[in-house]
Protein backbone atom coordinates (compact mmCIF):
# COMPACT_ATOMS: atom_id res chain seq x y z
CA UNK A 1 0.00 0.00 0.00
CA UNK A 2 1.39 3.17 -0.91
CA UNK A 3 2.10 5.46 2.24
CA UNK A 4 -0.26 8.72 2.62
CA UNK A 5 0.64 12.12 4.39
CA UNK A 6 -2.41 14.01 5.23
CA UNK A 7 -2.11 17.54 5.88
CA UNK A 8 -4.79 19.09 8.30
CA UNK A 9 -5.60 22.94 8.73
CA UNK A 10 -7.91 23.29 11.54
CA UNK A 11 -9.83 25.92 13.17
CA UNK A 12 -12.43 25.58 15.59
CA UNK A 13 -13.86 22.29 14.84
CA UNK A 14 -13.91 21.04 18.31
CA UNK A 15 -17.15 19.01 18.17
CA UNK A 16 -15.91 16.69 15.39
CA UNK A 17 -12.08 17.17 15.09
CA UNK A 18 -11.30 13.86 17.70
CA UNK A 19 -13.55 11.64 15.54
CA UNK A 20 -12.10 12.31 12.17
CA UNK A 21 -8.14 12.35 13.25
CA UNK A 22 -8.67 9.18 14.96
CA UNK A 23 -10.62 7.77 11.77
CA UNK A 24 -8.05 9.22 9.50
CA UNK A 25 -4.98 7.99 11.46
CA UNK A 26 -6.11 4.40 10.73
CA UNK A 27 -4.91 4.97 6.65
CA UNK A 28 -2.44 7.84 6.69
CA UNK A 29 1.07 7.35 7.35
CA UNK A 30 1.06 10.59 9.09
CA UNK A 31 -1.15 13.72 10.05
CA UNK A 32 0.41 16.80 10.30
CA UNK A 33 -1.79 19.41 11.24
CA UNK A 34 -1.58 23.15 12.06
CA UNK A 35 -4.50 24.87 14.15
CA UNK A 36 -5.62 28.86 12.66
CA UNK A 37 -6.25 30.02 15.75
CA UNK A 38 -9.01 27.88 17.62
CA UNK A 39 -10.91 29.36 20.61
CA UNK A 40 -13.29 26.36 20.93
CA UNK A 41 -10.85 23.75 21.97
CA UNK A 42 -9.64 22.47 19.39
CA UNK A 43 -5.98 23.22 20.12
CA UNK A 44 -6.10 21.68 23.33
CA UNK A 45 -7.88 18.47 21.61
CA UNK A 46 -4.83 18.75 19.07
CA UNK A 47 -2.13 18.67 21.92
CA UNK A 48 -4.21 15.56 23.47
CA UNK A 49 -4.40 13.34 20.26
CA UNK A 50 -0.49 13.97 19.13
CA UNK A 51 -0.05 12.53 22.77
CA UNK A 52 -2.43 9.48 22.19
CA UNK A 53 -1.88 8.90 18.38
CA UNK A 54 1.75 8.74 17.36
CA UNK A 55 0.93 9.46 13.71
CA UNK A 56 -0.53 12.97 14.83
CA UNK A 57 1.86 15.66 14.42
CA UNK A 58 0.75 19.01 15.07
CA UNK A 59 3.24 21.23 13.25
CA UNK A 60 1.79 24.46 15.22
CA UNK A 61 -0.76 27.80 15.74
CA UNK A 62 -1.09 30.40 13.42
CA UNK A 63 -4.15 32.80 14.11
CA UNK A 64 -3.52 34.63 11.34
CA UNK A 65 -6.04 35.41 8.66
CA UNK A 66 -6.72 31.74 6.79
CA UNK A 67 -5.59 31.07 2.88
CA UNK A 68 -5.34 28.30 1.21
CA UNK A 69 -1.70 28.68 0.64
CA UNK A 70 -1.12 27.66 4.30
CA UNK A 71 -1.03 23.83 3.61
CA UNK A 72 2.12 24.53 1.76
CA UNK A 73 3.47 25.97 4.92
CA UNK A 74 2.97 22.34 6.59
CA UNK A 75 4.17 20.19 3.14
CA UNK A 76 7.22 21.93 3.65
CA UNK A 77 7.73 21.14 7.58
CA UNK A 78 6.83 17.26 6.51
CA UNK A 79 8.14 16.85 2.61
CA UNK A 80 11.55 15.56 4.47
CA UNK A 81 9.51 12.37 5.31
CA UNK A 82 8.18 11.44 1.84
CA UNK A 83 9.79 9.38 -1.06
CA UNK A 84 8.61 9.28 -4.49
CA UNK A 85 5.51 7.48 -4.87
CA UNK A 86 3.99 8.42 -1.37
CA UNK A 87 1.02 10.79 -1.70
CA UNK A 88 0.00 14.16 -0.08
CA UNK A 89 -4.28 14.07 1.05
CA UNK A 90 -5.83 17.52 2.12
CA UNK A 91 -7.78 16.26 4.93
CA UNK A 92 -10.01 18.63 6.75
CA UNK A 93 -11.63 17.63 10.30
CA UNK A 94 -15.24 17.83 9.28
CA UNK A 95 -14.54 15.00 6.52
CA UNK A 96 -14.51 11.06 6.88
CA UNK A 97 -12.74 9.55 3.51
CA UNK A 98 -12.70 6.11 2.76
CA UNK A 99 -9.13 4.51 3.30
CA UNK A 100 -7.57 5.91 -0.25
CA UNK A 101 -5.02 3.56 -0.22
CA UNK A 102 -6.52 0.85 -2.48
CA UNK A 103 -7.47 3.94 -4.98
CA UNK A 104 -3.92 4.97 -4.83
CA UNK A 105 -2.01 1.97 -5.43
CA UNK A 106 -3.87 1.79 -8.36
CA UNK A 107 -2.65 5.06 -9.63
CA UNK A 108 -0.33 4.58 -12.96
CA UNK A 109 2.54 6.93 -13.33
CA UNK A 110 1.52 9.09 -15.41
CA UNK A 111 -1.08 10.55 -13.06
CA UNK A 112 -0.44 12.63 -10.37
CA UNK A 113 -3.45 14.12 -8.78
CA UNK A 114 -6.34 12.33 -7.50
CA UNK A 115 -10.17 13.83 -6.89
CA UNK A 116 -12.56 12.82 -4.01
CA UNK A 117 -16.35 12.27 -4.72
CA UNK A 118 -18.09 14.09 -2.02
CA UNK A 119 -21.17 12.83 0.24
CA UNK A 120 -22.26 15.64 1.81
CA UNK A 121 -23.94 15.48 4.88
CA UNK A 122 -26.85 18.27 5.93
CA UNK A 123 -28.68 18.88 8.99
CA UNK A 124 -32.29 19.03 9.15
CA UNK A 125 -35.49 20.27 10.44
CA UNK A 126 -36.08 16.61 12.01
CA UNK A 127 -32.11 16.49 13.51
CA UNK A 128 -33.15 19.83 15.20
CA UNK A 129 -36.08 18.47 16.73
CA UNK A 130 -34.33 14.76 17.70
CA UNK A 131 -31.74 17.24 19.45
CA UNK A 132 -33.95 19.93 21.32
CA UNK A 133 -35.50 16.70 23.37
CA UNK A 134 -32.14 15.94 24.57
CA UNK A 135 -29.42 17.88 23.38
CA UNK A 136 -27.01 15.79 25.64
CA UNK A 137 -27.44 12.71 24.39
CA UNK A 138 -27.18 13.74 20.76
CA UNK A 139 -24.33 15.61 20.97
CA UNK A 140 -22.50 12.51 22.55
CA UNK A 141 -23.56 10.54 19.93
CA UNK A 142 -20.60 9.76 16.51
CA UNK A 143 -21.61 12.45 14.18
CA UNK A 144 -21.70 9.47 11.66
CA UNK A 145 -24.72 8.51 13.59
CA UNK A 146 -25.71 11.95 14.41
CA UNK A 147 -26.79 12.77 10.69
CA UNK A 148 -28.07 10.14 8.25
CA UNK A 149 -29.41 13.13 5.15
CA UNK A 150 -27.14 13.51 2.52
CA UNK A 151 -26.28 14.23 -1.26
CA UNK A 152 -23.48 13.08 -3.65
CA UNK A 153 -23.03 16.43 -5.01
CA UNK A 154 -19.35 18.00 -4.98
CA UNK A 155 -16.14 16.87 -5.93
CA UNK A 156 -12.79 18.57 -5.59
CA UNK A 157 -9.10 17.51 -5.97
CA UNK A 158 -7.44 15.54 -2.99
CA UNK A 159 -4.73 13.65 -3.09
CA UNK A 160 -0.95 14.52 -4.74
CA UNK A 161 1.64 12.54 -5.83
CA UNK A 162 4.88 13.15 -4.52
CA UNK A 163 7.81 14.15 -6.47
CA UNK A 164 11.04 14.40 -5.54
CA UNK A 165 11.32 17.58 -7.50
CA UNK A 166 8.00 19.46 -6.37
CA UNK A 167 7.17 22.61 -5.36
CA UNK A 168 4.83 23.60 -3.45
CA UNK A 169 4.93 27.72 -1.94
CA UNK A 170 2.37 30.19 -1.93
CA UNK A 171 -0.40 28.01 -3.71
CA UNK A 172 -3.56 25.59 -2.79
CA UNK A 173 -1.55 22.75 -4.18
CA UNK A 174 1.85 22.23 -5.85
CA UNK A 175 2.85 23.79 -8.83
CA UNK A 176 2.39 22.30 -11.94
CA UNK A 177 -0.20 20.75 -14.29
CA UNK A 178 -2.39 18.24 -12.72
CA UNK A 179 -2.97 14.70 -14.58
CA UNK A 180 -5.93 13.78 -12.87
CA UNK A 181 -6.80 10.24 -12.42
CA UNK A 182 -10.16 8.93 -14.06
CA UNK A 183 -11.49 7.35 -10.67
CA UNK A 184 -12.86 9.26 -7.43
CA UNK A 185 -12.01 8.56 -4.46
CA UNK A 186 -14.80 9.09 -1.90
CA UNK A 187 -15.75 10.89 1.73
CA UNK A 188 -18.16 12.28 3.91
CA UNK A 189 -18.37 15.41 4.86
CA UNK A 190 -20.14 16.77 8.07
CA UNK A 191 -20.33 20.78 7.28
CA UNK A 192 -23.32 21.74 9.08
CA UNK A 193 -23.78 19.55 12.51
CA UNK A 194 -25.75 21.80 14.91
CA UNK A 195 -27.14 25.30 15.32
CA UNK A 196 -24.36 26.79 17.17
CA UNK A 197 -21.40 25.17 14.87
CA UNK A 198 -23.13 26.60 11.66
CA UNK A 199 -23.63 29.92 13.34
CA UNK A 200 -19.26 29.82 13.66
CA UNK A 201 -18.75 28.00 10.75
CA UNK A 202 -20.23 31.09 8.61
CA UNK A 203 -19.29 33.25 11.04
CA UNK A 204 -15.46 32.88 10.88
CA UNK A 205 -15.71 32.43 6.56
CA UNK A 206 -17.44 35.36 5.54
CA UNK A 207 -14.55 36.94 7.58
CA UNK A 208 -12.70 35.36 4.21
CA UNK A 209 -15.43 34.86 2.00
CA UNK A 210 -13.49 35.13 -1.12
CA UNK A 211 -11.53 31.61 -0.17
CA UNK A 212 -14.90 30.03 0.39
CA UNK A 213 -17.41 31.33 -2.98
CA UNK A 214 -18.68 27.67 -2.91
CA UNK A 215 -20.66 28.51 0.68
CA UNK A 216 -22.72 30.26 -0.90
CA UNK A 217 -23.77 27.44 -4.05
CA UNK A 218 -26.45 25.15 -4.19
CA UNK A 219 -28.66 27.04 -1.60
CA UNK A 220 -31.68 25.67 -3.31
CA UNK A 221 -31.19 22.46 -0.87
CA UNK A 222 -32.27 24.67 2.31
CA UNK A 223 -35.64 25.26 3.37
CA UNK A 224 -36.89 28.72 3.43
CA UNK A 225 -36.34 30.32 6.71
CA UNK A 226 -39.11 33.25 7.77
CA UNK A 227 -37.69 36.77 7.64
CA UNK A 228 -35.11 37.66 10.62
CA UNK A 229 -34.37 33.76 11.25
CA UNK A 230 -30.92 33.07 12.66
CA UNK A 231 -28.11 32.18 10.47
CA UNK A 232 -28.36 28.30 11.15
CA UNK A 233 -32.33 28.08 10.82
CA UNK A 234 -31.01 28.93 6.44
CA UNK A 235 -28.73 26.03 6.44
CA UNK A 236 -31.43 23.32 7.06
CA UNK A 237 -31.67 21.19 4.16
CA UNK A 238 -34.60 19.91 2.41
CA UNK A 239 -35.03 16.02 3.03
CA UNK A 240 -36.90 15.74 -0.49
CA UNK A 241 -33.55 16.30 -2.46
CA UNK A 242 -31.39 14.40 -0.19
CA UNK A 243 -30.80 10.92 0.05
CA UNK A 244 -30.63 8.95 3.52
CA UNK A 245 -28.02 6.85 5.18
CA UNK A 246 -29.49 3.59 7.26
CA UNK A 247 -25.75 2.85 8.21
CA UNK A 248 -26.71 -0.64 6.62
CA UNK A 249 -26.77 -0.41 2.71
CA UNK A 250 -24.35 1.60 0.49
CA UNK A 251 -24.66 5.33 0.01
CA UNK A 252 -26.24 6.42 -3.38
CA UNK A 253 -24.15 7.99 -5.85
CA UNK A 254 -24.95 11.10 -8.48
CA UNK A 255 -22.77 11.88 -10.96
CA UNK A 256 -25.45 13.93 -12.43
CA UNK A 257 -24.63 16.47 -9.83
CA UNK A 258 -20.84 16.21 -10.17
CA UNK A 259 -18.88 18.10 -11.85
CA UNK A 260 -16.86 16.70 -14.73
CA UNK A 261 -12.96 15.88 -14.21
CA UNK A 262 -10.46 18.17 -15.52
CA UNK A 263 -9.14 16.62 -19.20
CA UNK A 264 -5.29 15.70 -19.22
CA UNK A 265 -3.10 18.03 -20.38
CA UNK A 266 -0.94 16.73 -23.48
CA UNK A 267 2.28 15.26 -23.15
CA UNK A 268 4.14 18.14 -24.38
CA UNK A 269 2.40 20.66 -22.11
CA UNK A 270 3.29 18.06 -19.73
CA UNK A 271 6.86 17.79 -20.26
CA UNK A 272 6.98 21.91 -20.82
CA UNK A 273 5.23 22.62 -17.10
CA UNK A 274 7.29 20.32 -14.93
CA UNK A 275 10.55 21.65 -16.42
CA UNK A 276 9.51 25.15 -15.42
CA UNK A 277 8.52 23.90 -11.96
CA UNK A 278 11.66 22.07 -11.50
CA UNK A 279 13.88 25.30 -12.76
CA UNK A 280 11.66 27.58 -10.68
CA UNK A 281 10.13 29.24 -13.79
CA UNK A 282 6.29 28.38 -13.32
CA UNK A 283 5.83 31.38 -10.82
CA UNK A 284 6.58 33.52 -13.46
CA UNK A 285 4.24 31.86 -15.98
CA UNK A 286 1.25 31.44 -13.39
CA UNK A 287 -0.48 34.81 -14.22
CA UNK A 288 -0.67 33.64 -17.90
CA UNK A 289 -2.22 30.42 -17.49
CA UNK A 290 -6.08 29.99 -16.83
CA UNK A 291 -6.90 28.76 -13.42
CA UNK A 292 -6.07 25.00 -12.61
CA UNK A 293 -9.61 24.63 -10.20
CA UNK A 294 -9.54 23.20 -6.76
Amino acid sequence: MPRVFSIMVVKNEVDVLRECVLSAAEWSHSIHVLDNGSTDGSWEELQQLSGEIPNVEVVGRDPARFSDAVRARIFGAARSEARPGDWWWRLDADEFPEDPRPLLAEVPSRFDTVHASYFQYYLTASDVAERARDPETWDRRPVTERLRWYRNDHAARRAVRHLRWMRWRDTMWPEGVASVFPERARLRHYKYRSPAQIETRLRIRMEVAETFPHEQQGLDIFEEAPPGSPIWRQRLARTDMLDYDDGTTGLTERPELLPGLPSPPGALRHVVDRALVISGGWQATRKLRRPGGA
